[in-house]
């Protein structure tokens, strides 16, 4: 699809020219991420949107009120109104836009409230987890039944962000440390620094691992190691990728060290681990 940025660090994609084969009750006209937005909006919309901020702060004005933005949490656009919004600084942001037809249904599905057009999510994990499966399916979206996956994954991501914000509120040392576990759990196959992580967060690298080890309990390299050992159990189970492969592919640049770290950490060897657990082969596919 021509309208597909390669560079999916920073991408527009429209998707309402694409067929759907299953046609859900809503479906998402474009998807936009921008990393390090500075750019204020202060304009109408002719589409209905969901802005979610998943980094930074800023301000939100909708009819002579305000709100404070902070992330993460999620702001709309509707269409025909006029709205003006935009980052203190700088901030991460993934929106999604849809034709006015289906206000009505995010609206009676209570997922769209004019008088509460900002809302705060208490753990953006699953929202960073969302972004992540869109990120793959949008690389190959005009393969069949993929588009309508993606109108699932957004209406998900919706839902999930107002029954993440309809939960107990958290105190805000809690939400700091879930936006920096997003963003660890967005970044587990780099390499991460955590002194300069904490300072993106305003944290100096003592408080930081204080308040990491409260909440997480387990410290960060550990957290990211076991990350990468989940999805090494996913790939064994559903991939013939070799385990050299799979270690350089979760950014082990050892496969000896990954071979160790792994059977430490699940009891067994990949290989035990890949005859335990993969299903039967299917006919005609080959080892």
């Amino acid at each position: 699809m021509e309208s597909i940025i390669k560079d999916m660090d920073n991408f527009i994609i429209h998707l309402n020219p694409i067929p759907r084969a299953f046609p859900h009750s809503t479906q998402v006209g474009s998807i936009g991420y921008i990393p390090s937005k500075t750019q204020w909006c202060d304009n109408p919309f002719t589409s209905f949107n969901y802005s979610f901020i998943l980094k930074g702060t800023g301000e939100y004005r909708l009819g002579g009120k305000s709100w404070e933005v902070k992330a993460p949490c999620v702001i709309t656009q509707w269409p025909g109104v006029h709205v003006t919004y935009g980052p203190h600084k700088m901030w991460e942001e993934l929106y999604l836009t849809y034709d006015e037809q289906y206000m009505a249904v995010f609206e009676k599905a209570g997922m769209a409230d004019m008088s509460k057009p900002v809302w705060y999510i208490s753990d953006p994990v699953h929202t960073r987890r969302k972004l992540a499966d869109l990120r793959e399916h949008l690389a190959d979206v005009n393969e069949p039944g993929r588009v309508d996956e993606v109108d699932r994954i957004c209406d998900a991501m919706v839902l999930e962000s107002l029954i993440s914000e309809a939960r107990p509120g958290l105190d805000e040392k809690q939400r700091l440390v879930n936006s920096i576990r997003a963003h660890v759990e967005d970044n587990y196959l780099s390499h991460i620094d955590y002194d300069e992580l904490a300072l993106d967060y305003n944290l100096s690298p003592a408080s930081f691992r204080r308040l990491w080890a409260s909440f997480v309990g387990v410290p960060p390299a550990r957290y990211v190691m076991g990350l990468r050992i989940r999805q090494a159990c996913r790939m064994l189970v559903e991939t013939q990728k070799s385990i050299g492969e799979i270690a350089d592919e979760l950014s082990f640049d050892d496969p000896l060290y990954f071979s160790r770290k792994f059977r430490k950490l699940v009891g067994e060897t990949a290989t035990d681990y890949r005859r335990k657990h993969r299903a039967p082969l299917s006919l005609g596919e080959v080892v």
